[in-house]
């Protein structure tokens, strides 16, 4: 700047000077998880000006109306409620969002107060979405997929049991699941789990093709039991190295082979009859993520009551294990029937009868059974006029044949 005046010398003086710059900016922040799962959401603020900036305040305003909306869903931490931001700083805002409901693209204002005076106010936006999907699991009973299933009485490999999932409605990305469990109920008056080898205690499950394919594997046990409702419960507990979160359609998870008993109950008289009720087998899976849950639907079985004519518990105090001879012996065209007795819980018991030759021609009993004493028909019907030798197998106990001569 240059003056001129009227004195006697000119003098020339210059004047320099600065402004001072306010301002601010912020940047949004855009996240997705599961409900109940924690994920932090980070806008910034960034200090354009000259000055330092004081931030005095930071809230988050439903600007949008989004219903439903918990408030505290969302947490500010107390240190970001009043902090400094110096000249050409960024700084980040964490805003943990803990989802109590579902949120599908919800954008809220982030609204924060300054202490800059030409800017005391800024604004941005945080985007949520929180996901929570229901897939359907279900069971088979049988080689048909079939919801109800009639079985024989004592019947080893009775019930194979399929388990379900469909995962067309895939929970995503977010759902980092490595294992999850399928527990299975089941009456003992009427199922056992079958066994490959019982003295290693090596049961008849096997997983399902699309898990296997996939590397994922399971253990197992069955220690729970109601001993008031006699209801046991087979826990399957499934790891693999990729989580479940993708569409792969309806994949079954495991199978689980069952032997059918033959439950007895006293009547008044004191006489035994044999239970021929329709039991259920049902299932419930459980997994630790929030991001999906499951319904279930069970099936059921029961004992055909042709072949619960066939054999029959005689009493139930039956201490020992026996095979008795066959009375009468010849056996006629009006058959006969054999008499055996189990001395443990959950044995599995078989009866077969062998030709001259030690060739097996006939299975009477193949099954599991409780202590008791038994009965069984012979097919003769299905047997030529002849001699033959029936033998007992059941747990560590081996009988001698008895023989069997058949003249129709």
């Amino acid at each position: 700047m240059t003056t001129v005046s009227d004195a006697e010398e000119e003098v020339v003086s210059t004047w320099t000077g600065t402004a001072e710059v306010e301002g601010s900016v912020m940047t949004p922040d855009t996240r997705t998880t599961c409900l109940q799962v924690p994920v932090t959401l980070r806008p910034t603020i960034q200090n354009n000006g000259t000055n330092d900036i004081q931030v005095t305040k930071v809230s988050i305003v439903n600007v949008n109306n989004v219903q439903p909306h918990s408030p505290q869903d969302f947490k500010i931490d107390p240190q970001f409620q009043n902090f400094t931001v110096k000249p050409a700083e960024t700084v980040e805002i964490p805003i943990v969002f803990t989802p109590s409901t579902t949120y599908n693209n919800a954008t809220f204002q982030v609204l924060v107060e300054t202490s800059s005076v030409t800017q005391p106010e800024d604004e941005t936006t945080i985007t949520v979405t929180s996901t929570h999907v229901v897939q359907a699991s279900y069971s088979t009973v049988g080689l048909n997929n079939a919801k109800h299933v009639v079985v024989d009485p004592g019947q080893g490999d009775a019930v194979p049991y399929t388990i379900y999932l469909n995962t067309s409605n895939a929970a995503g990305p977010d759902d980092n699941t490595f294992t999850f469990q399928a527990k299975v109920y089941y009456s003992k008056n009427y199922l056992g789990i079958s066994f490959a080898d019982r003295k290693n205690n090596v049961p008849k499950i096997q997983i399902g093709q699309k898990l296997a394919d996939m590397g994922w594997k399971f253990t197992w046990n069955n220690k729970e039991y109601d001993q008031a409702t006699n209801i046991e419960t087979l826990t399957l507990t499934f790891s693999g190295p990729t989580p479940l979160n993708q569409n792969y359609g309806t994949i079954p998870l495991a199978t689980v082979i069952f032997d059918a008993y033959l439950p007895w109950y006293k009547d008044s008289d004191g006489s035994v009859k044999v239970k021929n009720d329709t039991t259920s087998i049902e299932h419930k899976i459980i997994n630790n993520s929030t991001c999906v849950s499951y319904t279930e639907e069970k099936s059921t079985c029961s004992l055909s009551p042709v072949c619960v004519d066939n054999i029959r518990p005689i009493q139930i105090s039956a201490t020992k294990y026996g095979l008795k001879p066959i009375a009468p012996n010849p056996v006629g065209s009006n058959g006969a029937e054999v008499k055996f007795s189990v001395g443990g819980n959950n044995i599995f018991t078989e009866v077969k009868i062998y030709n001259s030759n030690s060739e097996l021609v006939s299975t009477v009993f193949s099954g599991t059974l409780n202590p008791g004493e038994y009965s069984a028909r012979i097919p003769v019907e299905n047997l030529s006029s002849g001699m033959y030798f029936i033998e007992m197998t059941a747990g560590p106990y081996k009988s001698n044949y008895e023989k069997l001569k058949i003249n129709k």
